[in-house]
């Protein structure tokens, strides 16, 4: 498909994060997701900075891989700009490869950098497109080469105006922050990239729980 976003006949995704609390470590959120909701897909939030690790990552991660398995079941890092991308990259990289039941393998899973701007909270310090490199090209290196199954969040005004609309990423799949959906959808010149593969385009409360909501494009 092509811009402008959106379309109801794509897959179903959420983004967790220990915000959502409890449910998402539970075998049964997952199915009742998939079963009333069509969400095949979860991204859940691994790490932040250097030294962050999201504590119900592990039972997360269990959870939505008994309901969706490898390939519905995806991993990211906050990046903060205060520290090298090198750093965060050996952090992410430690903390995924430290997940169990069912361990963590490279293969299949998808593993993404959430590139957002500084909010004067859990993202400081400048942005700069070297910290970006810096961490995908670490973990490039980490995945023997491989970037079949990196992605890269963010949205138009981060890349564009704060990063100043770097092309050198256009093969990498796109996980595009485009709240409400076609208003908020970036012309196809944004970071080179002519598609994307990914959108979060909403918030809502699902089996209880408040989470951001995501298409997958198909």
């Amino acid at each position: 498909m092509s811009w402008p976003c959106g379309s109801n006949s794509n897959s179903k995704a959420v983004d967790v994060s220990s915000a959502q609390g409890s449910a998402p470590t539970t075998v049964a959120w997952w199915q009742t997701l998939l079963d009333q909701y069509g969400v095949q897909l979860g991204f859940i939030k691994a790490t932040e900075g250097i030294t962050y690790k999201n504590p119900d990552v592990q039972g997360t991660w269990s959870a939505c891989n008994s309901v969706n398995g490898v390939y519905g079941t995806a991993l990211y890092h906050f990046l903060d700009w205060q520290y090298s991308g090198a750093q965060q990259a050996d952090h992410f990289w430690s903390v995924v490869q430290s997940l169990a039941n069912p361990p963590f393998s490279s293969t299949g899973t998808i593993l993404a950098v959430d590139v957002e701007e500084p909010n004067g909270t859990s993202s400081t310090g400048t942005a700069s497109i070297t910290v970006v490199n810096e961490f995908m090209n670490e973990l490039t290196d980490k995945l023997g080469g491989v970037q079949d199954t990196l992605v890269i969040y963010t949205n138009y005004d981060t890349w564009v105006n704060l990063l100043g609309n770097p092309t050198n990423w256009r093969y990498i799949a796109l996980w595009l922050s485009a709240m409400d959906g076609v208003s908020y959808c970036p012309p196809y010149t944004f970071g080179d990239w002519n598609n994307w593969s990914f959108m979060q385009y909403g918030t809502a409360t699902l089996d209880g729980v408040s989470t951001d909501l995501d298409q997958v494009s198909s």
